[in-house]
């Protein structure tokens, strides 16, 4: 039989594997530091992906439309006609004609998220494209921006027409 002195002693010269509480505690602030400091870096690049992408996509959006203009696209009818974008503070208007009509079932809307906002300097708020040149019908210099901005990152992109319909940021 082993005496409680020959126990003790036996348990000291074998250590038990495992971590201690210190060491523990230690990888635990690590991993805690590194977390906070990654959540802080990707919360900060959302806003800013979804203000690029709406932004791109709006660049996209208004070259199609002067391409329809341009080549004769007729969805389905005799003739081309006139196509354009009409803009509003949170959204924007895709739409066929040389008047916009906001009861036209085929007008598309695309809705800009908040905090983004459009505004822009072209006359009544809307941009319409002639058939075959693709130049801007109605051209005004000085009146001839679209502007997104977020109001959260006071990020903001300018997007300038001149009177042939060629884009410039």
């Amino acid at each position: 039989m082993i005496s409680t002195k020959q126990f003790f002693l036996h348990k000291k010269n074998h250590r038990s594997s495992g971590f201690t509480l210190v060491e523990l505690l230690l990888v635990m602030g690590i991993i805690g530091v590194l977390f906070t400091i990654s959540s802080l870096l990707l919360l900060n690049l959302i806003p800013k992906a979804s203000f690029t992408t709406q932004s791109e996509v709006l660049i996209s959006q208004i070259r199609q439309q002067q391409l329809k203009a341009m080549t004769g696209y007729t969805e389905g009818f005799d003739e081309s006609d006139y196509y354009g974008i009409h803009f509003q503070d949170h959204s924007y208007s895709i739409f066929k004609g040389q008047d916009y009509d906001p009861q036209d079932p085929n007008n598309y809307v695309v809705g800009v998220e908040e905090p983004n906002q459009l505004s822009t300097t072209f006359p009544n708020q809307q941009v319409i494209f002639i058939p075959g040149s693709g130049e801007i019908f109605g051209y005004l210099f000085g009146q001839n921006s679209i502007t997104l901005s977020n109001s959260n990152t006071k990020e903001s992109l300018t997007i300038s027409l001149n009177k042939y319909g060629v884009t410039t940021e």
